[in-house]
């Protein structure tokens, strides 16, 4: 065999030397010179609907006798309500009797009842009459009522409607007259003021509606008083 001198192997060294550094340089730049990985998020977990709750009832060992005591309470309360219910129906048919129903103005009325005529009519009468004035009218239902207060002096006892014959007079109506009136007065037998109140329309009323006239003048003869008295 041939024998390598000294220099030969120095020289296939560094040349093995330099070919293994040159191996691990590309390697160690490759593991360096490469981008980390990031590693993929999970996808989100999915929520899982809850299985609804099952709730064990215990029913009460006494509930029949609960649901009889219900029952009975039931009963008790409907009673109590048709009870009401009767009271009510029978305070209504008192309040008819006593007071009667509203009563319409009729499409076919004489033109000398509508409001503004008959007010033009006995303010007039009033003041020819020379014994009394017009007090009010009310005209919310059929007939009107009107008030007149008395201006002359009071003679004798009581109180009459015959002291107001002057104004009906001097309205000059035949075809109508009062079919309901009330004659009150202030003081002592009314001395410190007398008035009269009453309702004008045609002869042959519904006794309906002079059932609610009479109501309403009584209740216009209160207000008046209360007014007067206050003035």
């Amino acid at each position: 065999m041939r024998m390598m001198s000294v220099a030969a192997w120095v020289t296939i060294a560094g040349m093995r030397s330099s070919l293994l550094i040159f191996v691990v340089g590309m390697l160690m730049g490759g593991v360096l010179g490469r981008r980390p990985v990031e590693p993929d998020e999970p996808p989100p977990a999915t929520p899982r609907a809850e299985a609804p709750r099952v709730v064990d009832l215990e029913l009460p060992s006494d509930c029949d006798g609960r649901l009889a005591a219900l029952d009975a309470e039931i009963a008790r309360i409907e009673g109590e309500l048709r009870a009401t219910r009767l009271t009510a129906r029978m305070q209504e048919a008192a309040r008819v009797e006593r007071e009667g129903e509203p009563v319409p103005w009729p499409d076919d009325v004489d033109p000398r009842l509508a409001p503004e005529a008959i007010r033009a009519a006995f303010a007039a009468a009033a003041e020819a009459s020379a014994v009394a004035v017009l007090h009010d009218v009310e005209c919310d239902e059929f007939p009107c009522l009107l008030t007149l207060e008395m201006t002359t002096p009071h003679v004798g006892r009581g109180l009459s409607l015959g002291e107001y014959e002057p104004v009906f007079e001097a309205l000059g109506w035949d075809d109508l007259g009062m079919v309901a009136g009330m004659a009150s007065g202030l003081g002592n037998n009314g001395d410190a003021g007398r008035f009269g109140v009453f309702a004008w329309g045609p002869d042959g009323l519904p006794p309906e509606v002079l059932k609610r006239a009479a109501f309403r003048i009584r209740k216009e003869v209160e207000a008046t008083h209360a007014e007067l008295e206050a003035r």
